[in-house]
This record gives structure tokens, sequence and C-alpha cells, in this order.
């Protein structure tokens, strides 16, 4: 999957109302998860987490 240069809150909507609906349920659900929002908030957390998917895909 092709990266996204998402910088704006608009960017990122769009982005995400191109998911399936099932996905996007999944990723608000995410939303209501503490520890998820932990990931999310710090750059050293989201990076490994996102380093760790690259290495997956």
């Amino acid at each position: 999957m092709p990266k996204t240069d998402i910088k704006t809150k608009e960017q990122a909507i769009s982005t995400l109302t191109k998911l399936p609906d099932d996905v996007l349920i999944r990723v608000a659900k995410l939303s209501d998860n503490p520890k998820a929002i932990e990931y999310f908030e710090s750059p050293l957390k989201y990076g490994i987490l996102t380093g760790m998917l690259d290495k997956f895909s």
C-alpha cells in the first residue's frame, strides 16, 4: 500500500472515508482505547508501531 503524506485533519478524514466500513469501525474503536491513544500520541511509540508494520508489509 502506498504511503500517503497526510498533513491536515481534512486529508486524514478524506483518507479514512476510503476505508472499508469494517476497517473504519475498528479504527474508531481504537480511539476509545487509552493504550492505543498512547501509541498515536507518542512520536517514539508511533515510530515503533509504524516501523513494525512496515517490516511485515
